[in-house]
């Protein structure tokens, strides 16, 4: 009999899989992401969120383009990150999947490409991929309408 050897693609595979079972998992752990106060509890829940992480309205420390993007604190991962979103996103509809996206860097650190973070948040909001690509590229598209990161 042959042995089976993993590939990179096997790899691959499974790390999709396991992305869209922990979506599906917190889903239904977190319902309803609407508000900041939901958005906070999910991001404290150890069970979907490997690494505690606090949600930060400031755009000081994003780039030019960026919505949001999650650092670790000064101290290290195990001590949890800060997840820093555009203020003009606080009440926005499109802050749970903002949120999502940098939830799948977090959970699995640099080896998750974007098309991992679409599927986790897809998954996690009950959209397809294309509706949730489509809604971050809104978001995005909405802050050069601003004048960028002000």
């Amino acid at each position: 009999m042959k042995r089976h050897e993993p590939t990179e693609q096997d790899g691959k595979i499974a790390l999709r899989d396991h992305v869209v079972e922990k979506a599906m998992a917190t889903k239904k752990r977190h319902p309803d992401l609407n508000g900041e106060a939901s958005l906070m509890a999910y991001l404290q829940d150890a069970e979907c969120v490997r690494f505690a992480t606090d949600l930060i309205f400031d755009a000081s420390n994003l780039q030019d383009g960026e919505f949001a993007w999650a650092q670790p604190k000064d101290t290290g991962p195990k001590d949890g990150y800060q997840l820093f979103v555009h203020p003009k996103f606080r009440s926005d509809p499109v802050l749970p999947a903002i949120v999502a996206y940098h939830v799948a860097r977090i959970n699995y650190g640099e080896i998750v490409t974007s098309e991992e973070a679409e599927l986790y948040g897809s998954a996690l909001l009950g959209l397809s991929v294309d509706e949730y690509y489509a809604s971050l590229c809104r978001a995005a598209d909405s802050l050069a309408s601003c004048g960028g990161m002000g």
